[in-house]
């Protein structure tokens, strides 16, 4: 823990330690030569929002800390016990697990790196760009550097930021009436939940808002736990995408109505086979899912509605409503250096990068602010994978700190040229 903060500039600034920023740092032992800020608001670095969530995984283990290079400079990171257990994982896993293997990372990456200095409990409040001294390529001036705003009326400066602070839950405006209790899916998911104090345990007649491993997750939870209910509807917008270990698995598998069908050409891994492979229900709740639509769960049902005034009905009908359908970026307000705050996600509340991983298409003074983990769902493209990401953003911030251009094949397209192979 950090207690006083550091003087002077630095490099690069990172706002957040957890997956994702650590997935970049550990593919990426070239950072070593930079002087690094690491800020991060949570008393125990690396795991982030895994910390205290009872959820098992929609992954496999195997799936993670294959972008660390073992003959590395950080390869011994992989001998760490429990990032080694975890990568043994060849079937579904507590996130718990996961939580454990990054808050072991985080702290051997501190007697790794004497270069970069690692802040913690520390929030930065706001980023605010400096008048441009720092060159970027494409561009006639240069690009701002950054004054950062801690809590503590503490300020500090980098040429570059990376915000690796990942998300949270977003209500949908208006889909639950105003006396209606809602729950969003993440309190659910925590460990002590229900908590008599703050949480309704009388449920009565349930709707779970949402297709995704977490509404399905919530069943589970509210199925094991002591919470009383009448009923639960669980509600999503379209047909549920499950996973399949390849496209003749699921051409073999009896499927319900309430179950996405499959376009080869877009929802099959073109390098593993893997139908779904990162958006798919798989393990547990792939299973839950089977037995609700075959009605195999006394009390528990299924339901699509394409509209949001379906879906409203259906909210205003029921005693409590979990929602499990929307997120958005977890960031600090970002200040151009006239002052004027700078508004840069989409219409659903996400920041998303140009493809040279920065948010300079919102304005021109958020040229050197990169983006790693601000999307909860980021393959979308399949040449996007765990084990490039990380390489890819950190190749992009390497060649920004050294003025250099990228090639043409890595600004191609946010992801670059890749597989899905992990």
């Amino acid at each position: 823990m950090e207690t006083t903060a550091p003087t002077g500039e630095h490099d690069l600034a990172i706002v957040g330690l957890g997956l994702r920023a650590l997935g970049l740092l550990t593919a990426t032992p070239e950072l070593l030569d930079h002087r690094l800020l690491i800020i991060d608001d949570r008393q125990v670095v690396g795991p982030g929002g895994f910390a205290d969530l009872h959820i098992e995984s929609n992954s496999v283990g195997t799936d993670f800390f294959g972008w660390v290079d073992p003959a590395g400079s950080f390869g011994d990171i992989l001998h760490l016990p429990a990032v080694a257990e975890l990568r043994a994982e060849t079937g579904c896993f507590n996130l718990s697990r996961l939580a454990g293997a990054l808050a072991e990372t985080a702290t051997a990456l501190r007697r790794m790196a004497a270069n970069w200095v690692f802040m913690h409990p520390w929030r930065v409040t706001a980023i605010r760009a400096v008048p441009g001294r720092v060159p970027v390529p494409g561009r006639e001036a240069p690009a701002p550097s950054y004054e950062l705003w801690l809590d503590r009326r503490t300020r500090l400066r980098a040429a570059a930021v990376v915000l690796a602070s990942g998300i949270v839950e977003r209500p949908v405006p208006g889909l639950v009436p105003d006396d209606r209790p809602l729950l969003m899916s993440g309190a659910v998911l925590r460990s002590g939940w229900p908590d008599p104090r703050r949480h309704p345990v009388e449920l009565g007649d349930l709707v779970i808002v949402g297709g995704s491993h977490s509404a399905f997750s919530c069943v589970r939870r509210i199925l094991d736990t002591d919470a009383s209910f009448n009923s639960v509807k669980v509600v999503s917008r379209g047909r549920v995408r499950v996973f399949y270990d390849g496209i003749e698995g699921y051409r073999a598998a009896p499927r319900s109505p309430h179950e996405a069908p499959v376009d080869a050409g877009r929802d099959v891994c073109p390098k593993t086979g893997l139908v779904n492979r990162y958006h798919g229900l798989r393990n547990s709740s792939r299973e839950l899912f089977r037995r609700i639509a075959a009605g195999e769960v006394p009390r528990v049902g299924l339901a699509t509605a394409a509209r949001a005034t379906e879906i409203q009905q259906l909210c205003a009908s029921a005693d409590t409503v979990v929602h499990a359908a929307g997120y958005r970026s977890r960031y600090p307000a970002l200040i151009g250096a006239g002052g004027a705050v700078i508004d840069a996600t989409d219409h659903s509340g996400i920041l998303r990068p140009d493809a040279d991983g920065t948010l300079g298409h919102a304005h021109p003074d958020l040229a050197n602010i990169f983006v790693m983990g601000a999307d909860p769902y980021p393959y979308r493209d399949w040449r996007v994978d765990p084990a490039s990401q990380y390489r890819r953003r950190g190749t992009q911030l390497l060649r920004r700190l050294a003025g250099t251009p990228l090639p043409p094949a890595w600004a191609s397209a946010e992801g670059g040229p890749s597989t899905c192979a992990s």
